[in-house]
């Protein structure tokens, strides 16, 4: 797709306004502050990456990373997404005698709650003598062996001990300042990074009054408005089958 890099943005500024070369350091840190914030919430600018698990079932968070959109198994050309289970995860590490860092014990498995893969069990306890299924399965699987944790103070993602597998996949938020085709800019976002750079330049000038800045902040949250509705491609159809999706047969007493 076509992309422009940031400093072709910045001189684009510095020429609109007719300005010298002596503002361009300026005008790119405010060109840089404005990628970044439209990164975090219009543009969002994702990135997938293969985190490889340690020993004690933890994988690095990647030096960009800003937040997950999510993580989980591959299985082909798909993902099969995984839950947090923020609530339950000890946040701390656990070491041995030598203090290197190991692996929680499997208290679930320990505990028997896993489910009985039994096949009599089921059609003992759940199926009738017609094969219909009884339902009143309440609790089913409570050990939720797909679980993880974002450890922020730790810079990790933990997962459960139970995790069977190498490496896991997560697609997350970078913040668009890392050497690569993601800190390139959309060229629906140029208009609105000129306007951001040109309300803060005036915001920083002390030559200006309050209602020049006042109209070029609200210039460039106009501008932010017209680059969400550009983004966001939903349309009616998107809705009717989101709607579609959510309807489906169940099991019933």
């Amino acid at each position: 797709m076509k992309t422009y890099s940031l400093d072709k943005v910045v001189r684009n500024a510095l020429s609109e306004k007719q300005y010298p070369m002596h503002f361009y350091l300026q005008f790119l840190q405010y060109g840089i502050d404005g990628f970044r914030e439209l990164n975090f919430d219009v543009l969002r600018n994702v990135k997938s990456v293969r985190l490889n698990i340690n020993s004690y079932k933890a994988a690095k968070l990647p030096c960009d990373y800003v937040d997950y959109i999510r993580v989980g198994t591959e299985s082909g050309q798909y993902i099969i997404p995984w839950g947090e289970k923020e609530n339950s995860f000890n946040r701390l590490n656990k070491v041995n005698s030598s203090g290197v860092k190991i692996a929680y014990s499997d208290v679930e498995a320990s505990a028997g709650l896993l489910p009985n893969n039994w096949e009599g069990f089921w059609y003992t306890n759940y199926i009738n003598d017609k094969g219909e299924h009884l339902g009143r399965i309440f609790n089913n699987y409570p050990a939720h062996r797909e679980a993880f944790v974002v450890l922020k103070e730790r810079d990790e993602i933990q997962f459960d001990t139970g995790i069977v597998g190498s490496t896991v996949t997560m697609d997350y938020i970078t913040d668009g300042m890392s050497v690569d085709a993601c800190n390139m800019v959309h060229p629906y976002a140029i208009d609105t990074i000129k306007k951001y750079i040109f309300w803060r330049y005036k915001e920083a000038g002390r030559h200006y009054s309050l209602q020049e800045r006042q109209l070029c902040k609200q210039e460039y949250y106009n501008a932010e408005r017209i680059l969400r509705a550009r983004m966001n491609s939903i349309d009616t159809m998107d809705i009717h089958r989101v709607m579609k999706r959510s309807y489906g047969p169940t099991i019933k007493n």
